[in-house]
């Protein structure tokens, strides 16, 4: 009787240390469940947030996510992922779900019902701290499993506009070019975060890490740009002559930047940074160009020396411009050139030339001046020197927009719903439907504006408020420009993950893809220091140049329509 009871001591001793290397096992949230595990070490990799639905498409969280910044650290065989945060005061909890745990059920926007606290328990609190030299912040979660999308939640609050709400989302890393053990941890590139130039925010200043090219991978990217005035904030003449967006080309991590030149045999130079541009690709047909010139840093402002010499109009000019590079957009293809018509005005006219003179100093030595076309104009005796002093003469010759009869334009003026409306209406002839509107403020609508207005409403470009009113006198903002340019084209939206300017979290959710959109047709471009304003009135010399922009969109698709 002893000899058994000592044996099945035994035995359930055998068990007991059997089942305790197992629970061992399992609460070691191991890297990796396949068969071979992570090698130990800190990784650089890519990452990006999805929504947990199954749509597969990328989450608003990526809004604040700074790509490039991911760091996957692997320490005896648990996985931790970092990476940098912009506005991380907007975020009141990110948590990882805990190995084993089913997913929270997240209550919906607007939703009464609290987010269940017993839930919460499922989760691993993130870690955040302060980036030194930056105001970024760096975020820490645990992972389960490198090979899977981890599962989180993240609550965010927003004053301006007021938004509080949970979202579940899955952060998915690739993790191709981490080793595994019993392969060569050497041949994996990029294992030490010390040779990653650029992951260091603190040296790049006055960027937006999110469209630095330090962290582009390779591929095509849609790119922001404009020409301007040496050493203004001027458009240039030259950006007549280009095709908006240009393109940005990542390689071997060299950036290429390519523009589209409109006319390539009169456009004779165009240099960047002293040297001359690389034509990759020419149509003498068509009159056209494409130069690439490498770059170091996106967004960036280059120097750069054009040429023009084009007897037909007598213009003959040699000056210094600046190429400033704005946003750059991920794409899977650039398509076609959208802007392929360039006004009959490469300056303005001799008679606006001759006002110049009489108010300005002679300019100094290859400085944009040059010959002008002795072609009839407008001019408004407060908008001659405007930056948008070209599109404001054209708009006024399309009979888009006029003056006051003091003989100014106000360029710098706000710009309300109903002259906005007019002007879209003007500029895309927007004729035939109509839909009469019953607004609670009707009799607030001038007479002029009232068909523009209905028109519109018809055409489902704008509409009225939930209280009933259209408010016909009330500014426009610059997110409501992009919004309405947008339907108006019935252009594709694009995701709203696109946008990197630094102030995208303050972009109303409902209008990020339409600015993400206009923005990659060159519609619309930023501000200073890599901010969008959404929320700043939009002035009447904004708006003709984006009413412009639409002109030649919808002229440069219907010539390339059979």
């Amino acid at each position: 009787m002893n000899k058994m009871l000592r044996q099945f001591t035994s035995l359930f001793m055998a068990l007991a240390l059997t089942l305790s290397a197992f629970t061992a096992a399992v609460s070691a949230a191991p890297a990796s469940s396949g068969s071979s595990a992570p090698v130990d070490g800190v990784y650089n990799v890519p990452y990006q947030y999805l929504n947990d639905n199954g749509s597969g498409k990328t989450s608003s969280v990526n809004n604040y996510a700074v790509p490039g910044t991911g760091k996957l650290t692997i320490s005896n065989g648990k996985a931790t992922f970092s990476h940098e945060m912009k506005s991380y005061e907007v975020f009141k909890y990110i948590g990882s779900l805990k190995t084993g745990e089913t997913k929270a059920t997240i209550p919906a926007y607007g939703s009464p019902t609290p987010f269940d606290q017993a839930q919460l328990a499922r989760y691993d609190a993130a870690t955040a701290v302060t980036v030194t030299n930056s105001t970024y912040h760096q975020v820490t979660l645990n992972i389960s499993d490198i090979n899977q999308e981890q599962a989180a939640i993240v609550h965010i609050e927003l004053t301006t506009p007021v938004y509080s709400a949970w979202h579940g989302v899955l952060l998915k890393l690739d993790v191709s070019n981490v080793p595994l053990q019993g392969t060569n941890p050497g041949t994996n590139p990029g294992t030490n975060p010390g040779t990653n130039p650029g992951t260091d925010p603190g040296t790049n200043p006055g960027t937006n890490p999110g469209t630095n090219p330090s962290v582009l991978q390779d591929g095509k990217y849609i790119l922001s740009f404009k020409i301007l005035k040496s050493g203004t904030s001027q458009a240039s003449v030259m950006d007549d002559y280009v095709a908006h967006p240009g393109r940005l080309l990542v390689e071997n991590g060299k950036k290429y930047v390519q523009i589209f030149l409109k006319q390539s045999k009169e456009v004779t130079s165009f240099q960047v940074g002293g040297s001359e541009t690389q034509t990759i690709e020419s149509d003498s047909a068509s009159n056209t160009r494409r130069v690439q010139f490498e770059v170091s840093d996106v967004p960036s402002t280059l120097s750069g020396h054009v040429k023009i010499n084009w007897p037909a109009i007598n213009y003959v000019e040699d000056y210094a411009v600046d190429i400033q590079l704005n946003s750059a957009f991920p794409t899977t293809s650039w398509g076609s050139d959208n802007f392929g018509t360039i006004p009959e005005r490469p300056n303005p006219s001799e008679t606006k030339e001759k006002e110049e003179k009489e108010e300005e100093k002679p300019e100094e030595p290859g400085k944009e001046t040059g010959t002008k076309p002795t072609q009839p104009t407008t001019v408004f005796k407060d908008s001659a020197s405007h930056w948008a002093a070209k599109s404001i003469e054209r708009a006024v010759q399309l009979n888009l927009i006029t003056g006051y009869a003091d003989g100014t334009f106000k360029p710098n003026a706000s710009v309300n719903r109903s002259e906005w409306t007019a002007i879209l209406g003007r500029a895309l002839k927007l004729e035939g439907q109509t839909k009469t509107v019953e607004f609670a403020d009707l009799g607030n609508i001038q007479s002029w504006a009232k068909p523009y207005i209905e028109q519109a409403v018809a055409a489902g470009i704008i509409n009225g408020y939930e209280d009933g009113n259209f408010r016909p006198n009330k500014e426009i903002n610059r997110a409501e420009l992009a919004v309405t340019i947008v339907r108006a084209l019935n252009l594709p939206l694009e995701n709203a993950s696109a946008l990197t300017f630094a102030d995208a979290d303050q972009i109303p959710q409902y209008a990020k893809a339409y600015i993400a959109t206009a923005v990659k047709y060159g519609l619309i471009t930023g501000q200073e220091n890599n901010r969008f304003g959404a929320a700043k009135p939009a002035t009447r010399a904004e708006a003709v140049t984006i009413a412009l922009r639409a002109v030649d969109y919808l002229e440069a698709n219907k010539k390339a329509t059979p």
